[in-house]
């Protein structure tokens, strides 16, 4: 449970099951969890977003990514807070379940980063480190 990598790893899974779920049939997930059945398309659009962000998280684990797992904790907390604000002003109650599945990934790896020493946020005033990193291809 000290790896980030790991923690990434379960996040592109859950985000990417979820896109399918989302994608393929999304009147059978929410009637899962108790939310009206969508009448629109923006549903499935909803799940190709995360579809991509689950293939863009998996992708990360697979090299020496850690500016991107940082970048993921503030993300995913930020997302979190969102979440939670429709949640208390205009969404359902369903809404606080994905809101802690999120805040609780990002605190995984959070605390992930920090049992490996890394720094767990992202320093903005830092330079570019010269931590190996994938090199670009283009």
């Amino acid at each position: 449970m000290n790896s980030p990598r790991l923690s990434i790893l379960f996040w592109a899974i859950y985000e990417f099951a979820l896109g399918v779920g989302l994608f393929l049939i999304p009147a059978q997930l929410t009637s899962l969890i108790g939310l009206a059945e969508p009448r629109e398309v923006w549903i499935r659009v909803i799940g190709i977003a995360l579809i991509g962000l689950g293939a863009f998280h998996l992708a990360s684990t697979f090299g020496p990514n850690r500016w991107f797992y940082r970048a993921s904790v503030a993300e995913r907390v930020v997302a979190g807070v969102l979440l939670a604000y429709l949640a208390i002003v205009d969404g359902p109650w369903q809404l606080w379940v994905f809101a802690a599945a999120t805040v609780l990934g990002a605190a995984w790896t959070f605390v992930a980063l920090r049992n490996t020493g890394e720094r767990a946020l992202p320093d903005t005033a830092a330079t570019p480190s010269a931590e190996a990193e994938t090199p670009d291809v283009l």
